[in-house]
């Protein structure tokens, strides 16, 4: 067991590690790129100093952040949720685990044929992000049939509706599909000329994908920590099965790599994570799952 005063040595050492770096780079660019060069570059060449300054931050931070969850206590609450997770569960994490390291080999080979097409629009990466965001909202559509209470069947049906919205967007309501025009009405206002509501708000993206991913990764940790709380507050597990208990404790720290990687790099990465967890989601909406992670079993209304 570490000494609590080691870990926190090292994790503010950490934390200054990468500030420091932050802010040479944000106070001196060409600096920093020279400094990078010449301990980093044994011919004192980089193809691509802006690209290697994002990734020696990213690289930083991902050790802060596995620093902090390998030496805490969390990361026992994470062990035994993977261990006593079910299939659907464990599947949805490795596929999420295979989005962030495909991140970041495409990071690290930039110029990779291959893994660039893989990322472009319309190709693989946005066509499972698509298909899954589909799978979730029709998993829970669903699952309204098995819900007796009326607020629950409301905001599942709120919940499928934003997961539609969410794949429909993504692929710009069927126009590179079916290859109809954008109106005109909103290729004047929408910053990549296509017709979707998202890309009117294209510069605010820098700032919505740290704060969403930020929130979520917070909420997730507190579900964690006042599970026993909430579940004895609540008046029906029917609302409890609403709140992703059992998911919480697994991607909670994914959502927080993700705020770190949004506060650098601008792309969809989150929207891939986001549409694999709501697909988990809403598996776990429809089917009786038993969990000792909560210590009670989900059983829908017919089961009663």
């Amino acid at each position: 067991m570490i000494k609590p005063s080691l870990r926190f040595g090292i994790l503010l050492g950490l934390v200054i590690l990468f500030l420091i770096n932050l802010f040479y780079l944000l106070i001196d660019p060409p600096g920093y790129y020279t400094l990078l060069v010449c301990y980093l570059s044994p011919d004192h060449h980089l193809n691509s100093p802006a690209n290697t300054a994002k990734l020696v931050l990213t690289g930083l931070l991902a050790i802060t952040v596995f620093w902090w969850l390998a030496t805490g206590p969390f990361v026992r609450t994470f062990y035994k949720a993977i261990k006593q997770a079910p299939v659907i569960d464990k599947s949805g994490f490795v596929i999420t685990v295979l989005l962030l390291l495909s991140f970041l080999l495409h990071i690290a080979l930039p110029d990779s044929r291959l893994i660039n097409l893989l990322y472009m629009e319309d190709q693989f990466f946005e066509t499972v992000t698509v298909l899954c965001a589909l799978a979730a909202a029709a998993f829970l559509f669903a699952s309204i049939r098995n819900r007796q209470t009326g607020w629950v069947r409301v905001i599942l049906l709120l919940l499928a509706g934003l997961f539609f919205l969410f794949a429909m967007e993504e692929i710009s309501w069927g126009q590179r599909i079916f290859g109809w025009s954008t109106p005109q009405a909103l290729k004047g206002h929408n910053y990549q000329q296509e017709a979707n509501l998202h890309n009117f708000f294209n510069p605010l993206f820098k700032i919505a994908y740290p704060l969403f991913n930020l929130l979520i990764s917070m909420g997730l940790f507190l579900l964690v920590k006042y599970k026993s709380v909430i579940s004895k507050r609540l008046p029906e597990k029917e609302y409890l099965r609403l709140l992703p208990v059992d998911l919480a404790p697994i991607y909670a720290p994914v959502f927080l790599l993700l705020f770190l990687q949004s506060c650098i790099y601008n792309t969809e990465l989150t929207e891939e994570v986001v549409a694999v967890f709501g697909l988990s989601y809403a598996i776990r909406q429809n089917f009786k799952i038993t969990t000792s992670f909560l210590q009670f079993e989900y059983t829908s209304d017919k089961g009663r």
